[in-house]
């Protein structure tokens, strides 16, 4: 899971709330039934400059820049 943030606030500031914007999202989901469903190995980070969403003007484009993005892997 890959928390991002927008490119307001401190530099600093990114890099503390995109991880854990994707911190909140493992809690939320290990924390409901979703967990019983699933045995997986969760790792976190965040991201705040790389794969920003274009024009970052508006309201919209500046929520859409925050977001948490999940990638599974099924391994055997």
């Amino acid at each position: 899971m890959t928390g991002y943030s927008d490119y307001r606030g401190s530099f600093e500031q990114n890099q503390k709330l995109a991880p854990a914007r994707a911190n909140r999202i493992k809690v939320l989901i290990f924390a409901g039934d979703i967990a019983e469903e699933v045995t997986a190995e969760v790792k976190t980070r965040g991201d705040t400059l790389s794969r920003e969403i274009p024009g970052k003007e508006t309201d919209e484009q500046l929520r859409r820049s925050r977001r948490v993005v999940v990638e599974v892997y099924h391994l055997r």
